[in-house]
């Protein structure tokens, strides 16, 4: 349950270009610190500090139908959604991680179980009562919902009292 340390930037720690919030604005997007994103024929035009990127697209077609269109990273060529700065490239080329890579074991618990609090209507809090079973929810999916839960913020306290028993020690050396 150590916290994992790492010298690499996380991902929102960058500014990115996400293609679908591109498509979702009418392929123009602008970016922090006064750049802006558009798509021209088959590629993206960024134009962000000063500097100019291009970048193509590639489609595919789902087997339900329709379109998904890709960013075509620079530096591997892969699919990417969504691509990062300095230099537009996709997450791994970017040597980017997401934040959840350095939560601990009790972070992703606490996490989870607000997630699941949320998703039943409450505000998310641990020390509310759980909620109660929504209307037209079955009874068995509630009580799956409240036992997964229930072993979230049990794993969650043994972390915490875990952290504060290597606190108290800490403390106790450097008396």
């Amino acid at each position: 349950m150590v916290a994992r340390s790492s010298h690499k930037r996380l991902t929102t720690q960058a500014v990115d270009l996400d293609l679908r919030a591109m498509k979702s604005r009418g392929w123009l997007l602008w970016l922090p610190g006064g750049g802006r994103a558009q798509r021209l024929d088959g590629y993206v035009e960024v134009d962000w500090c000063g500097r100019r990127f291009t970048v193509s697209l590639m489609e595919t077609m789902p087997h339900y139908g329709g379109r998904r269109f890709w960013f075509c990273c620079p530096g591997c060529g892969g699919r990417a959604r969504t691509l990062y700065s300095p230099v537009f490239y996709c997450r791994r080329c970017s040597g980017l991680l997401h934040p959840s890579t350095r939560q601990t074991t009790r972070d992703r618990a606490i996490a989870r179980a607000v997630g699941i609090r949320r998703g039943l209507g409450a505000s998310g809090s641990l020390l509310e009562p759980f909620p109660i079973k929504p209307k037209g929810m079955r009874r068995r999916a509630w009580l799956k919902l409240f036992s997964r839960c229930e072993r979230y913020e049990r794993k969650s306290l043994v972390g915490l009292a875990t952290a504060i028993e290597n606190l108290s020690a800490r403390l106790s050396r450097t008396k």
